[in-house]
Order: structure tokens, then C-alpha cells, then sequence
């Protein structure tokens, strides 16, 4: 059984299953994508770089952004969040990109 599956959501399962099915994709060409457009505010993609073991916000929503009060786009996660919180983050996406969960993370 896949993730967009075991959602109960509406909106979640057509998101995920979205994710599935366009994975693969440019970063640009999810974000424009027509069927997540209307996302595009309210998500955030987690990009790995293997090389510097590290993760950048490859594309944080207008609204995400407005919320924090921060241009968050480009930056990495560790100029943004420090302590336990950057190591419970950093635990979480690393444990999205080794299990290789589709629509949380692009690795380059």
C-alpha cells in the first residue's frame, strides 16, 4: 500500500498522489505543475545535497515564507534552524531521502 493510499484527507491523498505520479520531474516542473499550482503557496521542498550532507529549501511557499518572516527559498536548513530542532529536522529528511519518500525531498 502506498502513502497517498493510507491518507484520509482529501486534499493530502490528492496531493501525494499527485507526488507519485509526477515524481521525477524538475523542481520547476512540479511547482508549475497545473494540478499543484494551487499548493504551490503552502508547500516546501527539501532539497539533499549528497556531496555536503546538507539540505536547502529548494522552494518554500509565499505563505510558508509570510508566516516565518523570511525568505527561506535557497537558504540551507542549518542558516535557518539551529540546536536540537536542526538535528530532529535534519533526522527527519534524512530519514525521507534514505527510505526515498516521493514528493518530500529532491536529491542532487
Amino acid at each position: 500500500m502506498t502513502l497517498p493510499d493510507q491518507i484520509q484527507h482529501g486534499d493530502l491523498k490528492e496531493l501525494f498522489s499527485l507526488f507519485y505520479r509526477i515524481s521525477g520531474r524538475a523542481l520547476e516542473d512540479v511547482i508549475e505543475h497545473p494540478d499543484v499550482k494551487r499548493y504551490s503557496e503552502n508547500l516546501f521542498v527539501m532539497e539533499f545535497e549528497k556531496i555536503a550532507s546538507r539540505f536547502r529549501y529548494g522552494y518554500v511557499g509565499s505563505e510558508i515564507e509570510h508566516h516565518v518572516g523570511l525568505r527561506m527559498t535557497g537558504l540551507y536548513l542549518d542558516e535557518y534552524r539551529k540546536g536540537k530542532t536542526l538535528l530532529d529536522l535534519e533526522r527527519l529528511f534524512f530519514t525521507c531521502a534514505t527510505v526515498g519518500v516521493t514528493g518530500f525531498y529532491r536529491s542532487s
